[in-house]
């Protein structure tokens, strides 16, 4: 019963945050509200008790609307300040409630203009300061010297009184500066990580995109050359084609799904079946060959591992020329798994080498699990990529 109570609240924020904060008005003016109203004398004491009333009452808008809990508590206690001089004596216990609205209005009150930084305010570093909120500080001090000064006593002991006061005006303000300041870098934590997340998944389409089309361009344009002399083969490439159509589609969809479901990516592509089916795939004449013995590797780890051949083979179907073969070696140490893809093709000159996207998502993949990768053209002819994995 209590859970379907909470469950109701939380579906209606507005109404669950005003009973909230009258919880706390409730439990504010039960200790402060029946003193302070001991504490008023004379004939008129009506129409303070109804100030201190609609005071207390303030509090269960403070969060709903701040500014007008804000002025509310503000106008009471100008009217307080203001009564005659024999109405009370001293500070009433409710004014407690000046800087919970105070703190409350500069927390959750609309900014009307954001200050400070590095062009702002000198002293309060990277911190953004509302000009609302300095605002209601300035009414905080003004309300203190009104109210201290109808205090009796010496003049220091007033002055003592209206710094204690200030002080705690400042306190309001500056913790409400400080949460402010840690929502914001919340905020912007939040916003790199959706950012990591949007690369990652441009990085994947990237790798499914490029290397299918490449496969698909290169098997549409040999089918085309043979199909004349050799319709047998033009039919073996257009089924790769077709295939390599249906695995991307199904690459893609897994890809898109990450959008709605970032928590769970469920890496596909294995050291296993899926590595070699990649590579008889691949649209050129390529070779899979294991050394060492192979362990089980994780699903990120399996993945970057998958990802690096397929970008390798992607890059020898583009730039290595026709007839180029590649080589894959999966080289299994004890402590260490190095993974190779080298052609013999046409490759690229050092001073035309540049790491592209495909390249800057295989270094990033391992780097993230602990190896590295290096790409670039090889001594003798051909291009070769190879990344170290630790295990």
């Amino acid at each position: 019963m209590v859970e379907r109570i909470y469950n109701w609240f939380r579906g209606r924020t507005v109404l669950g945050t005003v009973l909230a904060d009258a919880v706390l008005a409730v439990a504010l003016a039960l200790p402060l509200l029946p003193p302070s109203i001991i504490l008023l004398g004379g004939t008129g004491k009506a129409p303070l008790v109804i100030t201190l009333v609609i005071a207390h009452a303030a509090i269960a808008v403070r969060r709903v609307l701040p500014w007008t809990a804000f002025i509310v508590v503000s106008l009471a206690m100008a009217v307080l300040a203001l009564a005659p001089a024999g109405a009370y004596e001293g500070i009433l216990p409710s004014a407690i409630v000046f800087p919970v609205t105070l703190y409350s209005v500069c927390v959750y009150g609309r900014p009307w203009r954001r200050m400070g930084g590095s062009a702002g305010l000198p002293g309060v570093g990277s911190a953004r300061v509302d000009a609302g909120g300095l605002a209601a500080l300035g009414v905080g001090v003004a309300g203190s010297l009104m109210l201290t000064a109808r205090v009796p006593g010496p003049f220091w002991d007033r002055a003592l009184l209206f710094g204690m006061l200030v002080v705690v005006c400042l306190a309001c303000w500056g913790f409400a500066l400080l949460r402010n300041e840690r929502a914001r870098q919340a905020e912007l934590v939040a916003r790199s990580l959706v950012l990591q997340e949007r690369n990652r998944i441009a990085r994947e389409m990237h790798d499914v995109v490029a290397h299918s089309l490449t496969v698909i361009v290169t098997q549409a344009q040999g089918a085309e050359l043979i199909a004349a002399r050799s319709p047998e083969r033009a039919v073996q490439a257009l089924g790769t084609i077709a295939a390599t159509g249906r695995q991307a589609l199904a690459e893609t969809r897994r890809v898109l799904s990450l959008l709605s479901a970032p928590e769970e990516p469920a890496p596909q592509g294995y050291v296993d079946g899926d590595l070699k089916a990649l590579v008889a795939g691949a649209g050129l004449v390529a070779a899979l060959e294991e050394r060492g013995e192979a362990v089980t590797l994780g699903p990120s780890a399996r993945h970057a591992v998958y990802r690096l051949v397929q970008e390798a083979l992607t890059n020898t179907l583009r730039h290595a020329g026709p007839g180029a073969a590649a080589w894959v070696t999966l080289d299994w140490a004890p402590g260490s798994l190095t993974v190779s893809v080298r052609d013999n093709g046409r490759g690229v000159g050092p001073a035309g080498f540049t790491a592209g996207r495909g390249l800057t998502g295989m270094r990033e993949r391992f780097e993230a699990l602990g190896g590295s990768v290096i790409a670039g053209p090889l001594p003798d002819e051909g291009f070769g990529v190879k990344g170290v994995l630790p295990l």
